[in-house]
């Protein structure tokens, strides 16, 4: 098996696994593929999902899930190739996630204490106007039964392979850059290396908007939840609705029940959604917003977590 080689159109073997027909996908005015991606839906796309990731370090293929713009399994981003110019990631080590993190924090927040009202108070309690650091790194390692658990939830998908040595790297090498804020690649692959590193965070699903990633490694007490609430809101400070996600009033501040530390996933799907601009789209929004919800009854089951309901004052 060649190490980091996309496969030819057709259908590959992976390991023991056997992936159904799919194609190269190349970027806007492109000559060389950025990945290989099936065309139709993987049955169980989670568990193959899961077995291709520990297949990496052999392949060199990286696995995604691929989610697109208007749900289904295709369209916009993949099938349009709507992916930028591949990013150099040699300078990536030169930036510190936690300097990454303080700008982002800080840039969402006044200058000073005067400005620094109750309202602002409210959306980062129980943190402050500077920026708390990062979250300390966390060893317990989620069950397989947990992990399959969750997993199974995303039922069949497409699914796609991309030649990186590492998860947190796929999105600055293949040039998918909707779901950042700046058009320097460095500072989000430095906060996701350091997510990989600290809680085992891995690279799961990428859509043309949002990311989501497998917390493999959770924290387990509400402080350190806390922590990694915070680091989140640096990173993806828009929700839907507004105040329904800040870290004092949201289940951001409650992710371990205080009675029993259950087992935390930081919130979205076990533990780590980014979320793009959604450019004012009420609709998507309330999509994303559905979504969650849906994912919230395996969090209960998990570790008694409970996402906000909708306001009902709301349209459905």
């Amino acid at each position: 098996m060649s190490t980091g080689v996309l496969p030819n159109c057709g259908p590959t073997r992976q390991g023991s696994i056997v992936l159904p027909p799919g194609r190269r996908i190349f970027g806007w005015n492109d000559d060389a593929p950025r990945l290989w991606a099936t065309s139709e839906p993987v049955p169980d796309a989670g568990r193959v999902w899961r077995e291709l990731t520990g297949l990496s370090g052999e392949t060199g293929l990286v696995p995604i899930v691929l989610a697109f713009l208007d749900g289904g399994h295709e369209g916009r981003p993949w099938d349009e190739g709507e992916l930028e110019k591949p990013n150099d990631l040699a300078s990536v080590g030169s930036v510190a996630a936690t300097t990454v993190l303080a700008e982002n924090w800080s840039g969402n927040l006044p200058d000073d204490e005067e400005e620094f009202d109750e309202d602002a108070a409210a959306e980062v309690a129980p943190f402050g106007l500077r920026f708390p650091g990062l979250a300390p790194r966390q060893n317990h390692s989620l069950a397989d039964a947990e992990a399959a658990q969750a997993l199974n939830l995303i039922g069949s998908a497409r699914i796609g392979l991309v030649p990186a040595s590492r998860p947190a790297d796929v999105l600055a090498l293949i040039g998918h850059d909707t779901v950042n804020r700046d058009s320097d690649p460095r500072p989000l692959a430095a906060v996701l290396r350091s997510w990989e590193d600290r809680f085992g965070a891995t690279l799961l699903e990428v859509g043309f908007a949002h990311i989501r990633l497998l917390a493999q490694r959770p924290p387990r007490a509400l402080p350190d939840a806390q922590a990694v609430a915070a680091e989140l809101w640096a990173m993806c400070d828009e929700f839907w609705p507004a105040g329904t996600m800040t870290l004092g009033r949201s289940a951001a501040a409650r992710l371990v029940p205080p009675a029993d530390a259950a087992r935390a996933l930081v919130a979205g799907f076990l533990g780590l959604e980014l979320l793009a601009t959604l450019d004012g789209d009420r609709e998507a929004a309330l999509a994303v917003f559905d979504r969650a919800h849906s994912l919230a009854r395996m969090l209960d089951i998990l570790g008694g977590i409970r996402l906000p309901s909708r306001r009902t004052d709301e349209p459905a």
